[in-house]
């Protein structure tokens, strides 16, 4: 399409813009995978401290 429709001129402005904003989009992208592994951290920690106590009031019961 680059070859075909557009000119000469707009051609390496269209391409640089693209490059960007496909930089933009892993970027995006990488801050997404950040952010739902810092979540699934947090409820992995909220998940096993409750099921810890859990424990600790159950071996309370077998005294």
């Amino acid at each position: 399409i680059l070859k075909k429709v557009i000119p000469e001129t707009q051609k390496d402005v269209l391409l640089e813009e693209f490059k960007s904003w496909k930089q933009a989009l892993d970027c995006t992208e990488f801050w997404r995978e950040g952010r739902r592994i810092r979540a699934l951290a947090v409820v992995d920690d909220i998940c096993a401290d409750t099921v810890n106590s859990r424990f600790v009031a159950s071996s309370q019961d077998l005294k």
